[in-house]
């Protein structure tokens, strides 16, 4: 169970791993003027961030009708609670971009 876990948590944290960087990496860009439209990067950073947490979410109700909360590992109620907060973060970034 205990290596289970470990390795669902370090497959979503290198999942969230790209979008992050890529949306960190164009507003470093963005704030040193540079030419080569870093707001485009945010976007795509934004876009494929909510793409993954709509599906993850998706997943995450399965597994909520599934096994109910009660029955929900702690790591998977956290990723339960942490996904649907991302995705709509980035529903309310994205028209900004």
């Amino acid at each position: 169970m205990r290596k289970k876990m470990i390795t669902e948590l370090f497959i979503n944290a290198l999942i969230l791993v790209v979008p992050i960087f890529a949306i960190i990496s164009g507003i470093v860009r963005m704030l040193n003027h540079d030419p080569l439209h870093p707001d485009a990067v945010v976007a795509f950073g934004v876009v494929v961030l909510g793409l993954i947490s709509a599906v993850m979410t998706v997943i995450s109700i399965t597994r909520l009708y599934k096994y109910s909360w009660k029955g929900l590992p702690i790591y998977q109620k956290t990723l339960a609670i942490a996904y649907p907060t991302v995705l709509i973060i980035c529903i309310f970034l994205a028209p900004s971009f």
